[in-house]
């Protein structure tokens, strides 16, 4: 593949950050409630948005696809990939935290990621 072939790196990131936002999208969109989602007023999940969609167009510009859906497609699977390993929930108080929100102790950090990415 010739280097004229590949897309301009501004243009791959752009759209890898439009992918990048694509999982929390669908997982709103998937999610069954009445009206917008609590979450979306806390300023963790925009945060964490950014940084996903960020992690997604950094990673479409340095991997220099040659197609945008390339582009797209690597922009979705980086967050895809943390937010699966983030998914993987912490064994410690998830369950009652579930019934006794008061009973659930502090998870640190990456227990309170473990446990937005698995809701």
């Amino acid at each position: 593949m010739t280097t004229a072939a590949l897309l301009p790196a501004w243009e791959a990131a752009g759209v890898g950050f439009i992918g990048g936002l694509v999982p929390d999208g669908l997982r709103l969109l998937n999610a069954p409630h009445d009206g917008l989602p609590t979450y979306l007023r806390t300023g963790f999940f925009w945060i964490s948005l950014g940084v996903l969609a960020a992690l997604g167009a950094a990673v479409a510009a340095l991997s220099h696809p040659s197609t945008l859906q390339g582009a797209l497609a690597l922009g979705y699977s980086a967050p895809s990939i943390v937010s699966a390993l983030g998914a993987r929930t912490p064994t410690v108080g998830l369950q009652a935290a579930k019934t006794f929100k008061a009973a659930m102790p502090r998870l640190g950090l990456v227990g309170e990621i473990r446990r937005w990415w698995a809701s």
